[in-house]
């Protein structure tokens, strides 16, 4: 099975801006945008899509498939009631202890970046178990640093290490039970 983890396309909010779960619009460019993501994925027409709920993201498998899958456990990570905050407008008090343990803190009301990691995990075992051939994952940078994070078996940490563009490709090929990693960010 080919498995094609795509990050969303460009959104319209500011990368000051705290959020992960909010549902945010997309930038003007998106079908230029789109358009480069499709050209990287090959067969589409024989592509199972998944994708998580979020506009951001279901905006992008409509144009790779009109029939999807949405599920709730590609969504990104949820900052509570950090979204939609600039991150300079977040208390020092609040960010710092998070900044240095946010795989196992999660900001107020939200969840940790292990939290993410399971259930993003889950989700993606659910779908090898799958008789798909090729499988498209429209999803975020959280979720697809934390299915690296995984397969690679290193701390989910050093996924951060990890640059995950915008309409980034990432491919894995999964035979006979074992995962490779094909590229990272086409």
């Amino acid at each position: 099975m080919d498995i094609y983890l795509i990050r969303h396309t460009v959104t319209t909010v500011h990368h000051s801006v705290c959020f992960g779960r909010t549902d945010v619009p997309l930038a003007e460019t998106f079908d230029v945008d789109a358009s480069r993501v499709l050209d990287k994925l090959p067969h589409r027409d024989a592509l199972t899509v998944y994708s998580s709920p979020l506009q951001r993201c279901r905006s992008l498998a409509k144009k790779i498939s009109p029939f999807f899958y949405m599920d709730d456990r590609l969504m990104e990570l949820h900052f509570g009631a950090w979204e939609m905050k600039k991150w300079d407008d977040i208390s020092r008090e609040e960010l710092d202890p998070w900044m240095e343990n946010y795989t196992e803190l999660a900001p107020p009301g939200g969840e940790s970046c292990n939290e993410l990691a399971l259930r993003s995990r889950e989700c993606f075992e659910e779908i090898l178990r799958r008789e798909h051939s090729s499988v498209a994952v429209v999803t975020h940078a959280g979720v697809i640093r934390a299915l690296l994070a995984g397969l690679l078996e290193i701390p989910l940490s050093a996924s951060f290490t990890f640059s995950i563009d915008h309409g980034g490709v990432t491919r894995i090929d999964a035979v006979d039970g074992r995962r490779t990693i094909a590229y990272v960010n086409r």
